[in-house]
């Protein structure tokens, strides 16, 4: 598989001499200097750096300054906190023409007259591939210089894309270096964008024209990682996509499209995650509401940036736009070149007529289906609530193993705290595979006989449950947060995995406790276990879950409450039917694996009965 990150082992290692230049967890803007007066004397001939500068009579190029921002963040810890990862050089360029194919079909203006905006330059791999490809136009560089656009909260960032543009449209030239550098300045700022194009008027921000296409990799921080004065602020500026838990980058998404004109085109490379997650439904809601999806292209868990293996997508928007219809594509590997203009993989036209604030699905039939599935039905959380699996804050503590505890387990002093535990790796589909494990459970304001080897088990990790976030002022140290259903694990129930890659609903017959990474229903009911196992079950999951990876591909699913809450279940059941689901599951908890299969096929040919679906369309349930 070709590797798309290919700064050549010499940058690496110029940048490398070139970064003790630069000083060290310093003040940003003192660092965007810094690397100004290097680039110069880089021009100049290398005069007045270390005796370990080798002689270098290449030409300076913008990947090499790229490099050098690069190993600054690296060195000082920035990266995962900034959430920037920079885009491959391969992929950029191939954004690029998209975004201009797509801002040229409906226009007789040539692309020389679009505004591009990159609202978080990072190192500045977008407005170099826009000035190259400009460039190819023929366009002259002061022209160029001041089609782009772009901010970034980084000074140093900023700093580097300002050279960098330089230095690609002066060719190395000193003199047009400076020229076109101090043109930059006004094109290319260090702010936080968000201020600007929010959906609420700002005195404070700057005036902005619109702009024809916007292009970037937005930086991917997760919620819980932003302070709370961020928060309150991206509340206050978006409050339509705002849910508490909107990672950093939707907001660009919200801010990209409001800095458009109409039928203006963004084009993102970011983390897919806004497609299926529940979180992510407001902004879904706003893309759906502001713009048409032109097309997906989804690389799955790819490394798009180096030693990342999270789900990535690109994507094309084009704001006001009825576009009916999105081009879809898988990847399972990495195209050597042009990876989106020369996509190798098939492309499939997905209708976004059923497309909402729910989990997307770009399957072609899978938005004509969904209705069918939902049609004259109640969903599951109309029935049943799901409960949680207990929380510790610290499972190795809480956690025993037969043989490995027996001391603990046989303790008449303890056995009062203790439960037998499923865990959620031993839940499989129908049943349980229990393996001699349990869980030491203190509800808040018990207290534990000290003499109990359970108590002494846990005063060994008494440093650690004592700074435990979850803890009360006036809980002792011991405690487990509060949980008001503790009595609902002695019965019988409808345990799941939360992360499956296909739906493991089982019949805990004999009362178990569940831990964090599981999840459970008061019910034993078991035509509602059939319909949950089903292939239409599997069809519907797949189709609604938030996914780690592609669904296309080897995605496993987030069976969260609020999806499988959410599952139809139909009003009105033919009791023979629902009798002859329940034989089904009757005889699969016997545990002969022999006939499950066969059963299996049996029960989903009468569910698929029960929920009415027709013919033509089952063959595509059963092969989910």
């Amino acid at each position: 598989m070709p590797k798309w990150n290919t700064t050549s082992s010499a940058e690496k290692q110029l940048a490398s001499i070139l970064i003790q230049e630069i000083s060290s967890n310093s003040d940003k803007y003192k660092q965007a200097e810094q690397l100004y007066q290097i680039t110069l004397r880089l021009l100049n001939g290398n005069a007045g750096f270390s005796k370990d500068w080798p002689n270098f009579e290449d030409e300076i190029t913008s990947n090499l300054i790229a490099e050098i921002v690069y190993q600054v963040e690296l060195r000082d810890s920035d990266v995962k906190r900034s959430g920037s990862y920079f885009t491959p050089h391969v992929l950029a360029a191939d954004m690029v023409n998209v975004a201009a194919q797509n801002w040229k079909r409906d226009r007789s203006s040539e692309i020389e007259n679009a505004i591009w905006y990159d609202p978080c330059v990072g190192g500045g791999i977008f407005p170099v591939a826009i000035a190259r490809f400009l460039l190819e136009q023929k366009m002259p560089p002061e022209r160029i210089v001041d089609r782009i656009t772009g901010s970034d909260i980084n000074p140093l960032f900023a700093q580097a894309t300002r050279i960098r543009l330089a230095l690609v449209l002066s060719k190395g030239d000193l003199k047009k270096f400076t020229q076109l550098y101090n043109r930059c300045l006004n094109s290319i700022s260090e702010e936080d964008s968000l201020l600007n194009f929010s959906e609420i008027s700002d005195f404070f921000a700057k005036p902005q024209k619109k702009v024809d296409i916007v292009i970037g990799n937005p930086p991917y921080v997760r919620s819980n990682n932003l302070s709370p004065d961020v928060k309150k602020s991206l509340r206050m500026l978006y409050p339509s996509i705002w849910s508490g838990t909107t990672d950093l980058y939707m907001f660009f998404i919200a801010h990209g499209l409001n800095a458009l004109k109409t039928h203006g085109v963004l084009c993102y490379v970011s983390p897919a995650t806004f497609q299926r997650t529940s979180s992510a439904s407001q902004i879904r809601e706003y893309i759906l509401n502001k713009a048409s999806i032109h097309a997906v292209f989804d690389f799955d868990e790819l490394e798009v940036f180096q030693n990342v293996h999270s789900h990535i997508s690109v994507y094309a928007l084009i704001k006001n736009a009825t576009d009916t219809l999105t081009k879809y594509s898988l990847y399972t590997t990495l195209p050597a070149e042009s990876p989106l203009t020369k996509n190798p993989f098939p492309i499939v036209n997905v209708s976004l007529n059923g497309l909402g604030d729910r989990a997307w699905s770009f399957h072609p039939k899978n938005t004509s289906i969904l209705p069918l599935l939902e049609r004259d039905s109640l969903p599951l959380r109309a029935y049943f609530k799901i409960y949680s699996g207990i929380k510790t804050g610290l499972k190795n503590a809480y956690e025993l193993v037969a043989t490995k505890h027996d001391e603990i387990l046989n303790d008449e002093k303890s056995k009062q705290y203790i439960y037998r535990l499923v865990k959620p790796q031993q839940i499989e589909k129908w049943d349980l595979q229990w393996k001699g494990t349990y869980q030491i459970v203190i509800p808040r304001g018990q207290t534990m006989n000290p003499d109990s080897k359970a108590y002494q088990h846990l005063l060994g990790f008494k440093d650690e449950l004592s700074v435990r976030s979850d803890l009360q002022k006036d809980d002792p140290w011991y405690s487990l947060r509060d949980c008001a259903y503790l009595d609902l694990f002695n019965a019988p129930k409808i345990v799941y995995r939360d992360i499956s890659a296909h739906p493991r609903f089982a019949l805990d017959k004999e009362g178990m406790a569940v831990v964090d990474g599981a999840f459970f229903m008061p019910t034993t009911d078991l035509f509602l276990l059939g319909l949950l196992n089903s292939k239409v079950g599997e069809f519907y999951f797949k189709s609604c879950c938030a996914t780690i990876g592609s669904i296309g591909s080897r995605a496993r699913l987030r069976f969260k409450k609020v999806y499988v809450s959410e599952f139809p279940i139909p009003k009105h059941v033919d009791s023979k039917a629902r009798a002859a689901v329940e034989r089904f599951v009757e005889q699969m908890l016997t545990g002969d694996t022999m006939k499950t299969q066969e059963l299996e096929h049996q029960m989903n040919s009468v569910v698929l009965d029960i929920y009415r679906v027709p013919f033509e369309q089952r063959q595509t349930i059963l092969e989910s």
